[in-house]
């Protein structure tokens, strides 16, 4: 980023931190999230939704990641990196008609008059339970006041190998779901495939159902595969 983008970046987000009031919201920022397993990694998006009729003049977007995650990838690129805190700024076109000039090489956004997307891709390196993403949204309005909301969707949960049902355990029930699918029978209801394969061998079938239904037997299970969010 050249200084020109610097100085406009630190600027506006200076304004958007301490400046003004709290008002009516006219900017939401929703994310998208699907479960993971130990190691795995996800994409999810944070859906931005404006009233067109009252825009911004500016858009700040801060998610910190939970503990253990990474980011791999971002799109469109974030425009700053503080320990952890990954931003984007927006711009809306009025601040460019009044000749402001970015850099092309610069992470700020010119802000669309459309919603606005943001797509990115973590990796988590193990752990069970939920992880909390923490994130909020900020936005300048033409009323020259500050407008902060968290985002929404704060929570993601981790599903347990073998819970393809997603209901929080691996049991007779997910036993019954693979043994349809390993048919090639249709599954009614949520069915969650890269849970499926229990015993590691790289395909679903009949043998990941038995194995569940030793689990939901309490019987001694060999060959499972080695998840720390699974049961046995």
């Amino acid at each position: 980023m050249n200084k020109l983008g610097k100085a406009l970046f630190l600027t506006i987000g200076i304004l958007l931190v301490f400046g003004g009031i709290l008002h009516a919201q006219q900017v939401v920022g929703t994310r998208d999230f699907r479960a993971v397993e130990g190691g795995d990694s996800m994409t999810y998006t944070i859906d931005v939704a404006m009233d067109e009729s009252n825009l911004p003049d500016a858009v700040l977007i801060e998610e910190t990641l939970p503990v253990g995650w990474t980011l791999s990838s971002a799109t469109p690129t974030i425009s700053k990196d503080d320990s952890g805190v990954i931003s984007w700024l927006f711009i809306t076109p009025d601040y460019f008609d009044a000749g402001i000039v970015i850099a092309p090489d610069s992470p700020i956004s010119k802000l669309a008059i459309e919603d606005t997307t943001i797509t990115l891709t973590v990796a988590w390196d193990g752990g069970c339970g939920e992880a909390t993403f923490n994130g909020n949204l900020k936005h300048h309005d033409t009323g020259s006041q500050i407008v902060q909301a968290d985002l929404v969707g704060d929570s993601i949960g981790m599903i347990p190998l073998g819970d393809v049902n997603d209901d929080g355990e691996p049991d007779i029930f997910d036993c019954l779901l693979i043994a349809r699918a390993a048919a090639n029978l249709p599954n009614v209801g949520s069915f969650i495939a890269v849970e499926a394969d229990v015993n590691c061998d790289g395909i679903a079938d009949i043998f990941d159902a038995l194995l569940i239904a030793r689990n939901a037997a309490n019987l001694p299970n060999i060959g499972w595969c080695t998840d720390i969010c699974s049961v046995p």
